[in-house]
């Protein structure tokens, strides 16, 4: 039992791990997409 606990804790560490790295670059991006589409496309950025 305990060894699945431990099992289990790696894994979730491993995954909150590796997602906060993807949020970081798609984070990144996402605002350096933004500021693209904000100056070439307003309506898709939510200006009129």
């Amino acid at each position: 039992m305990t060894a699945a606990f431990v099992t289990i804790g790696i894994a979730f560490a491993l995954i909150c791990i590796g997602c906060a790295v993807i949020f970081c670059i798609v984070g990144a991006r996402c605002e350096q997409a933004k500021d693209e589409i904000g100056t070439e496309f307003p309506k898709l950025a939510g200006g009129d």
